[in-house]
């Protein structure tokens, strides 16, 4: 079986371990221990905005994506990491949306359990990427695939947890202001 092939096969297994993970995750941190995370309307209203923007950021990195291969422009990443970077900025701009919009936390979500799950998910992919430019670097290769979406997610939960921080602040500001 040939390098590509088993990577393919590895980021599908990782893909369907990480759903399996994030169903009982989200069961964790909801406070009914329900799958679904209820919303009140105007959170449903500014989560679609959310998704909205999400797209539209997703789709013009893409066509820059394909504007550059078009005129034959390489960069220093493989074509997984810069798709796997559409997905991430997708996510980034839809999370920072609707946390600085009071979306993003639903009704029945237990809000520290969330932060503590997101710290160890960002820990635990910050390791993993530590450990494959370790790996990488004793090999004399250039960075895996892997190795960089680790990173980013690391870097994703990462910023979710500052945002959270910094949205706290604002709300508290606000309320001695009133």
């Amino acid at each position: 079986m040939s390098r590509s092939l088993t990577m393919m096969f590895g980021v599908v297994a990782g893909i369907v371990v990480g759903l399996i993970i994030a169903i009982f995750v989200v069961k964790c941190f909801n406070k009914d221990g329900k799958f679904k995370t209820q919303y009140d309307e105007k959170q449903e209203l500014t989560r679609g905005k959310g998704f909205k923007y999400a797209l539209y950021t997703t789709l013009a990195y893409e066509a820059i994506m394909c504007i550059l291969s078009i005129g034959d422009i390489n960069l220093p990443l493989d074509n997984f990491s810069l798709h796997f970077l559409a997905i991430f900025i997708g996510i980034v701009v839809f999370e920072t949306y609707c946390i600085f919009n009071d979306a993003f936390i639903g009704l029945n979500t237990n809000g520290k359990r969330y932060a503590i799950v997101c710290v160890f998910i960002a820990i635990i992919n910050f390791l993993s990427a530590i450990a494959g430019f370790v790996q990488n670097s004793k090999a004399g290769t250039n960075i895996v695939p892997s190795t960089f979406a680790n990173l980013m997610v690391g870097i994703m939960f990462l910023l979710v947890g500052i945002e959270f921080v910094i949205k706290l602040i604002i709300d508290k500001k606000k309320g001695e202001e009133v």
